[in-house]
């Protein structure tokens, strides 16, 4: 629910809401959500909202400044993926790209 909830205020604030801003707060929310599921493939949804959280601090949102909290999670949701060993590797590949950012 915590990613639904960022989509809608990401949403609402692309549609030129200024009442709804992300921010690292939320973001974090989300990414913390993920890492915590332990759900097949958390650590590609917790990247992508990583990586939209990049672009919007990229183009000018200041609220988004990703933070050790966001990237830890990104982390976090990589060493604990449940797949199988290709599974595995794909996400040791996301946690060490994730790393060097």
């Amino acid at each position: 629910k915590a990613d639904k909830i960022l989509k809608f205020v990401e949403k609402q604030h692309k549609a030129g809401d200024l009442g709804w801003k992300p921010d690292t707060l939320l973001f974090n929310s989300a990414l913390g959500c993920w890492a915590h599921s332990n759900k097949k493939d958390a650590y590609r949804k917790a990247k992508s909202i990583l990586d939209r959280q990049i672009y919007h601090f990229t183009n000018g949102c200041e609220n988004c400044r990703p933070d050790v909290v966001g990237f830890t999670s990104v982390l976090s949701a990589c060493a604990s993926e449940p797949g199988d060993e290709t599974t595995k590797a794909k996400a040791f590949n996301v946690a060490a790209s994730t790393f060097r950012q």
